[in-house]
């Protein structure tokens, strides 16, 4: 038998993956950055076809932001930081196979001495974690989701937009299965902003975590 046509018929074993997205800009002295800075990190990590063993998925997904920081610096946009991950096998099989998923933002901007951002600062995560496809044993989820942002703290730093971290969860499978599987989820949004003396955000502060973990269809 061929490789793919071993893949078609029982699916892959395993399937792992790592993906981040980094920016590092416009730290230390009197710097200056026109536009936006935005770090952006997408990942869909599982087999789309049919197969008997729909195998297991591990994956890892990041984006991280460092701008801003020190003394005097101006940033003239927003600064920005997005994760999205997908994470589970699309195909129908019997075996649904478990999936492992860890997914984050950051962002630290405009911390220091007179350090002006003139947009926003957002941290933005959102994972689905769970098999698409009906299968006779559903498989088992372990996800961990997180935004953090840290914007804004020391003495006299400007924040033009709001500050936001947003961590968006769904930890489940989706299709009809005898056996649903086990689902554990860790899910967390944290903002640090404007700490010290003389800062201004000029918006909101927002930390927001939504989470739904279970099946979606009987089983």
């Amino acid at each position: 038998m061929t490789d793919l046509a071993w893949l078609n018929a029982f699916g892959a074993d395993l399937n792992s993956a790592s993906n981040s997205a980094s920016v590092t800009a416009g730290n230390g002295v009197g710097n200056s950055i026109g536009g936006s800075v935005v770090a952006d990190a997408n990942q869909d990590v599982g087999n789309h076809g049919s197969s008997f063993g729909g195998g297991d998925n591990s994956a890892s997904n990041s984006a991280s932001t460092v701008a801003g920081n020190g003394v005097g610096n101006h940033i003239g946009g927003s600064v920005i930081s997005e994760a999205n991950q997908d994470v589970g096998n699309h195909g129908s099989s019997f075996f649904g196979g478990d999936n492992s998923a860890s997914n984050s933002a950051s962002t630290v901007a405009g911390n220091g001495v007179g350090n002006h951002i003139g947009g926003s600062v957002i941290s933005e995560a959102n994972q689905d974690v769970g098999n698409h496809g009906s299968s006779f044993f559903g498989g088992d989820n372990f996800a961990s989701n997180s935004a953090s942002t840290v914007a804004g703290n020391g003495v006299g730093n400007h924040i033009g937009g709001s500050v936001i971290s947003e961590a968006n969860q769904d930890v489940g499978n989706h299709g009809g299965s005898l056996f649903g599987g086990q689902n554990f989820a860790l899910n967390n949004a944290d903002a640090t902003v404007a700490n010290g003396s003389f800062n201004s955000v000029h918006g909101d502060v927002v930390a927001s975590a939504d989470q739904s973990v279970g099946a979606h269809h009987f089983h």
